[in-house]
């Protein structure tokens, strides 16, 4: 008797365990979600935990409902990664919509165990069982794309789940035996929506890092890793040729394909996404929309650090492009951008003869990068570049040179907001696949002497072909498109640079240019030159609607810059950055004065010797623009007057404050305008800005300013 109640228990003690392990294992977590509705019922996250719809047969709000006529995806993750035999899918109100079946494992890697067309189903509510047909490594994700193409309504999935036995199970036994209010399944449910607090749009699951499982803020990244923007910014067609703006807030992309796109179907459009600052997560890709995208293939060339200029491939009359050929200039204006306006670019029409075409447009406003093969119908491009005029065109495109260019392919140029680091993509021998991307660097003004190429390394270049690479000004992070992974046949992806592959550090300088009487917004150009010489660096323009400008600029020289607007006089402002050794952000509001009788301005770029009145070298480029402005008003007349800070003896401060004032009347009256324009006087201490207790007060109140006496 006691033989035969041990065996019966432990028959029933295995029995129970084979039972245990034999437990279908529901999908724990949204991992990435696209063309699901977002409403609060309905959403993706209604697919995961047990089946739990309260009807089938009908739109149930307890499923995760895929868009009507639309391609979507659903990424669900397990709690515990684990082998399977078999998936279960419970499918409603539009069954056989289900086109593609992946299983990914621990480290990412993906296995297809399911993928055929769209076929309705002659049933409104179903058991999707897949046989997984044979062993795979634990399974961590199911990635599932829906098609909706076929479908008179809405596609829904109640649940998914892997279970690693034999046994068969119809509809009514799974529904039976889980759709309950089980509170096991009810912690699943409570469980998911805890992850969903850590930093989750429990709306709208942007995609994580399928290999490390972080969240598309990538925060977690190290060095040489790789993160998918997510289901907002990517979709399940083909995102290229990445662009991000320098200050990290808009990327630009091209979407191949889509349903959206003008021209067609298959055309290439530009497309947007925005960083939301208050989220901290990228918004929802747009669609770029006229005049931009009347053309089979669209892109943005680049656009200045200020958002505010950009340069897109094409050539534009009464709002169509007339040629694909060439490029055309689009400003900000209240309300949207300017129709596009061609670029005159000395000999490019007769230059390019080969089949591609890159381009890059600097983040100087002043340089553009192409490449172009000169030879007819070749695809072997060489590296170009071209150069701002001082009349508004661009000159003709000079090869880099035999130092730089081979005789493979050189092409996708990127210019890093140092003016000097120069990305691209080459075939040239010694790659990890098709195309690599390289990096080189400039080493003179000549742009014909060139660092050697170094080859940016397994961490970025595949087997595969890489190209189209971007990088914000921080050099923190570069942009490129990835077929790892992908959501569609290729997404844009954000890689966390390794030291040794950054540009040279920068600062970005921002603010707003005001109306320094009114305090309202202006629009207005703004030139940045080098000190001593004056040469100019970079040219931007502030957004009509909020006066917002960004500059950037490279670091180890020192540098004036100013904005300008008709009718108004502009106070410049310097930054010296030679000693600048890192990526830093600085805030300046650039104001500019009315030209209105009585009005003071100050010269900010005016420097002396320490209790001397001689002029310093840089102080030229700024009284070289008070010339350009007396010049263009003949008729005004000013005072200028010099004041000094409270350091020394008072007799000795007004006496240098006169004198430096008359330094000034002198360099003025030496570029040939009239002496009885001028009035000077020295002030001394009398008239402080500040608190002379502080040196910043100090630097302050030692000053040259003018007047406006008459106009």
């Amino acid at each position: 008797m006691t033989t035969h109640r041990t065996i019966f228990l432990f028959l029933f003690i295995l029995f129970s365990v084979i039972s245990k392990g034999q437990e279908i294992q529901w999908a724990f977590a949204i991992n990435y979600d696209t063309e699901i509705t977002n409403k609060d019922q309905f959403n993706a996250r209604m697919a995961t935990g047990a089946p739990d719809a309260k009807t089938y047969g009908a739109l149930s709000k307890r499923c995760a409902t895929a868009n009507n006529q639309k391609n979507a995806q659903l990424w669900l993750d397990l709690k515990t990664p684990q082998e399977a035999k078999q998936i279960f899918i419970i499918e409603n109100n539009a069954c056989g919509s289900i086109v593609k079946i992946e299983l990914l494992d621990e480290e990412g890697t993906g296995t297809p165990v399911y993928e055929k067309p769209a076929s309705p189903a002659n049933t409104s509510y179903r058991l999707f069982t897949i046989n997984i047909p044979e062993r795979t490594k634990k399974i961590k994700t199911i990635k599932i794309k829906i098609s909706g193409a076929t479908a008179k309504v809405e596609p829904q999935i109640d649940a998914v789940g892997i279970f690693d036995g034999d046994t068969k199970f119809t509809f009514e036994e799974i529904i039976k035996k889980y759709n309950t209010n089980n509170p096991e399944f009810a912690k699943t449910e409570d469980a998911t929506a805890t992850n969903f607090e850590v930093g989750f749009d429990k709306k709208n699951i942007n995609v994580l890092n399928v290999k490390k499982d972080i969240s598309v803020l990538m925060k977690g990244l190290r060095p040489g890793e790789s993160g998918n923007l997510g289901g907002k910014v990517n979709s399940v067609y083909e995102e290229i040729a990445p662009i991000i703006s320098p200050d990290e807030k808009t990327l630009f992309m091209i979407r191949s394909g889509a349903p959206e796109n003008y021209f067609a179907n298959s055309s290439e459009d530009i497309w947007y996404a925005e960083w939301n600052a208050k989220d901290t997560a990228w918004g929802y890709s747009q669609h770029m929309g006229a005049p931009f995208n009347n053309y089979s293939v669209n892109k943005v060339v680049g656009i200045t650090p200020d958002g505010n200029t950009m340069l897109v491939k094409g050539t534009y009359k009464d709002g169509q492009v007339t040629s694909g050929l060439g490029f055309s200039f689009t400003k900000r204006i209240i309300g949207g951008w300017s129709m596009p306006e061609k670029i005159k670019l000395k000999g490019y029409d007769d230059m390019v003869n080969g089949i591609y075409v890159g381009s890059y447009y600097a983040n100087d406003g002043k340089t553009l990068l192409l490449s172009f093969s000169e030879q007819k119908e070749s695809e072997f491009n060489d590296i170009y570049v071209s150069f701002l005029k001082p009349d508004g065109s661009w000159s003709k495109p000079m090869s880099l040179g035999k130092n730089f260019n081979t005789s493979f392919k050189e092409d996708t140029p990127f210019l890093a907001s140092d003016g000097v680091t120069l990305y691209f993509s080459s075939d040239r021998p010694g790659g990890l696949g098709k195309r690599d991307i390289y990096f080189s660097k400039r080493l003179d003004d000549t742009w014909l002497n060139w660092s050697s190429a170094v080859n940016l390394g397994s961490s970025i270049n595949t087997v595969g072909d890489d190209a189209n690479y971007s990088i914000a000004a921080s050099g923190y992070y570069a942009y490129m498109v990835s077929t790892r992974n992908a959501i569609g046949g290729s997404d844009v992806v954000r890689i966390k640079l390794k030291d040794e592959i950054k540009p040279n550090p920068v600062v970005l300088v921002s603010g707003k240019v005001i109306n320094a009487k009114t305090k309202q917004y202006i629009d207005a150009n703004i030139v940045y030159q080098l000190l001593p010489g004056g040469e100019e660096a970079g040219i931007a323009r502030s957004n009509p609607n909020n006066g917002d400008y960004k500059i950037v600029l490279p670091y180890g020289k020192n540098y004036s810059f100013n904005a300008g607007a008709q009718g108004y006089i502009a106070v410049s402002d310097n930054l010296d950055l030679t000693s600048i050794s890192e990526y830093k952000e600085i805030t300046r509001d650039l104001y500019l004065v009315p030209v209105e009788v009585g009005e003071t301005i100050r010269l900010n770029n005016i420097f002396f010797e320490t209790a001397k009145f001689d002029l310093l070298p840089t102080s030229f480029v700024e009284l070289d623009k008070l010339v350009k402005i007396l010049t263009d008003n003949p008729a005004m007349e000013i005072t200028i007057s010099g004041h000094t800070d409270n350091v020394g003896n008072d007799d000795a401060n007004q006496t240098l404050s006169a004198n430096r004032a008359k330094a000034v009347v002198d360099y003025l009256v030496s570029k040939n305008i009239a002496a009885n324009r001028f009035q000077q006087a020295g002030y001394g201490e009398a008239k402080p800005l500040a608190s002379n207790d502080t040196e910043e007060g100090k630097a302050l109140n030692r000053r040259v300013e003018f007047t406006i006496n008459k106009k």
